[in-house]
């Protein structure tokens, strides 16, 4: 009688010459061959001395019936060779798991892949057979049955509703652990996060952390290694599969921040933009990492501008590219200067955010929400004056206020700037287009409050013209030349003026010539304006449009 052992493990098993009482007949020196069922291995058992010893091996979990026949020898010995036996093989696996799959988008299948796994948690290769998957609210199918081989098993599930899908599992093998469960997020289709307006082009990130871009594609900032040729006028993957947390467009270049905080950016370096320490002048169809082995929170590039900054996850300010007006904040600047590598803001100053524009760059200071603005000033620093500085100052009051504004966001156009502050939403700088939002066309170096009584959250600066969200509605004021205001006109405005149409937002992106949004319910993005080289995204390109357009799925 053999004792059990474990698929994948040889078993001994012992066969013995025994005489009419049961006992050992030491004198028996012949074969004998054991039969083994299944997929368990057998043999010929050579008998020395009455005993003899064979390994029975099998990879699958089963159990094998052990018989004999006395066929070895010829002629055959003519014992009886009736007795027979079991040795069941136990899996060496001790659970079925679940591994943690990646959420998806609805009516998108999603593999779910189910392990079989030892003591220690590793795959058991040994296991074949098959194992349920059930599956929660509506996704499909409510079960299906994972063919396990070597240990590993696959299967498809969808859903056409957002929604978490639970997922747990069912065996006939009472042997194996089943109590593994695990979760599947179904996203809307066209899910953005975020989305980003540069000059000609913008990017969209969806849950996923899936960077896609769309527009002019001349300087590679599309970012798809120059798959899409000169232009896309409908969404294009960034290539090189990385998952990223935010981005930002700039003029001819773009640049994100990927999971685990390293940035990267593509497109024109030909003032050093890029921030990666390369040949100026040569432009990246793909995303190289900023050097200096620099972990980011977020990073700016303006749509109007040439120059990238960025906070690291320890508040510190580093920015790259252009130089020529101070927007860098080290200190030194002159004309046609620039840096292709980070270089610190000056000041030791502890940053929430940082954002850019043409020729300058503010930020928010952590220990008390005040903002600091750099470079050139012609109002667009918010001191007063139109003193450049090439090393952060502080913003001023409003007028008629003793104390500074308290920040929670801020952005930076062309050259005016915009923030949003315990008071409402502010800007100062160029108001030659209205982009103030106070009704004139004055230049304001100080914050000056928006007028229309509206509680935005969040504001975006654009080129020459800005936006705001309030309560899900969007509105933008100044230049409209193409179309970048949405509100179905190109009249230039002086004041805040709805976006056309019952798209609510979540938030706004304001490029060169046009704007783009995400939209409240997470069902898709929007965008508007100038469309010369596909930059709407909507998959034509020719016309602009005066209202937002849909862009389209990836």
């Amino acid at each position: 009688d053999p004792v059990d052992g474990t698929a994948g493990t040889p078993v001994p098993v012992t066969v013995q010459a025994e005489d009419e009482f049961g006992a050992v007949d030491v004198q028996e020196q012949r074969d004998v061959r054991l039969v083994a069922s299944g997929n368990a291995s057998g043999g010929a058992v050579d008998i020395i001395d009455g005993v003899g010893i064979i390994n029975v091996s099998d990879n699958t979990a089963e159990t094998v019936i052990l018989t004999l026949a006395d066929d070895v020898e010829v002629p055959p010995t003519g014992l009886d060779v009736s007795s027979t036996q079991d040795l069941t093989f136990s899996p060496a696996a001790v659970a079925y798991a679940i591994l943690d799959p990646v959420d998806g988008t609805v009516n998108t299948p999603v593999t779910v892949t189910v392990q079989a796994q030892d003591q220690s948690g590793d795959v058991d290769p040994t296991i074949n057979g098959s194992v349920t998957l059930r599956t929660s609210g509506s996704a499909t199918p409510t079960t299906s049955l994972v063919t396990i081989t070597n240990g590993v098993g696959t299967t498809e599930i969808n859903d056409a509703v957002s929604q978490s899908v639970d997922l747990t599992l069912e065996s006939p093998t009472p042997l194996l652990d089943v109590s593994s469960t695990g979760d599947v997020f179904f996203f809307p289709e066209g899910d953005w996060t975020m989305v980003a307006s540069g000059n000609q082009h913008a990017c969209g990130l969806t849950f996923l952390g899936t960077l896609y871009c769309w527009g002019n594609n001349t300087f590679g900032e599309l970012g798809d290694n120059g798959a899409s040729g000169p232009s896309s006028n409908a969404p294009v993957a960034v290539a090189g599969g990385l998952t990223f947390t935010m981005v930002d467009a700039g003029a001819n270049h773009t640049c994100a921040v990927a999971a685990g905080g390293t940035a990267y950016c593509w497109g024109d370096n030909s003032v050093g933009q890029l921030g990666d320490d390369g040949v100026s002048g040569t432009a990246s169809p793909v995303p190289v990492a900023v050097s200096g082995s620099l972990t980011f929170t977020s990073v700016s590039a303006a749509a109007s501008g040439s120059h990238t900054c960025g906070v690291t996850t320890a508040g510190a300010a580093y920015c790259w590219g252009s130089d020529s007006f101070g927007q860098l904040g080290d200190g030194s600047s002159n004309d046609g200067a620039f840096s292709p590598v980070p270089v610190p803001v000056s000041g030791g100053l502890t940053f929430q955010s940082v954002t850019t524009g043409s020729g300058h760059s503010c930020g928010i200071i952590v220990s008390d929400n005040t903002a600091r603005c750099w470079g050139v000033n012609n109002g667009q620093l918010g001191t007063g004056n139109d003193v450049p500085s090439n090393t952060p100052v502080a913003v001023i009051p409003p007028l008629g206020e003793t104390q500074p504004l308290t920040f929670t966001t801020i952005s930076a156009g062309r050259n005016h700037t915009c923030g949003l502050a315990t008071g409402g939403g502010y800007c100062w700088g160029n108001n030659f287009y209205g982009q103030i939002g106070d009704g004139t066309t004055t230049v304001r170096f100080r914050p000056t409050l928006v007028l229309g009584g509206l509680t935005f959250s969040p504001m975006t600066a654009g080129t020459n013209f800005t936006c705001g969200v309030a309560g899900g509605e969007g509105y933008c004021w100044g230049l409209n030349t193409d179309g970048e205001l949405g509100d179905g006109s190109t009249v230039t405005q002086l004041l805040p003026t709805p976006i056309y149409g019952n798209v609510q937002f979540s938030e706004l992106a304001g490029g060169n010539s046009h704007s783009c949004g995400v939209n409240l319910a997470n069902t898709g993005a929007y965008c508007w304006g100038s469309n010369s080289v596909g930059q709407l995204g909507s998959g034509s390109t020719g016309p602009g449009s005066l209202t937002p357009v849909r862009v389209s799925n990836p």
